[in-house]
């Protein structure tokens, strides 16, 4: 087992080789954007009522569909990202507003599930205001 001194030390180049670490490591040590600590997974209420809810859902998926489409840092993940954005620039609006609800399924269904948005890239994970927890 390493001593605490020693893993720290070998932490701090992992930022420069790894620039969406390096993002965190940021947080975590109180600047650039974000919160300062590790992002939260909370538990999905999924045996409540309102989870099962269309117009809540798509309420929500607007809201966060609409910071990614503000903050753009996940482009190149996986392919939900690109056709997210794909979407919003070619509405009538190149906003969320213009775009029907309709045309959201194949954005989640591209989602891999893998949470390198969640863990490394997305600055409003929990327990950021915003509390992005994409799809």
């Amino acid at each position: 087992m390493l001593a605490p001194g020693r893993l720290a030390a070998l932490w701090r180049p992992l930022p420069r080789l790894f620039p969406a670490l390096g993002a965190r490591w940021k947080a975590t040590k109180g600047g650039g954007e974000g919160v300062s600590s590790a992002p939260i997974r909370h538990p999905l209420a999924w045996n409540k009522e309102e989870f099962y809810d269309d117009k809540a859902l798509d309420v929500e998926m607007r809201r966060v569909f609409d910071v990614c489409h503000g903050c753009r840092r996940c482009f190149n993940l996986c392919n939900s990202f690109p056709r997210l954005f794909e979407l919003i620039d070619s509405s009538p609006s190149e906003e969320l507003d213009t775009v029907p609800s309709s045309a959201f399924k194949p954005v989640v269904d591209d989602c891999t599930l893998c949470d390198l948005c969640y863990l490394a890239k997305c600055p409003y994970t929990p327990p950021h205001p915003l509390n992005v927890d994409f799809p």
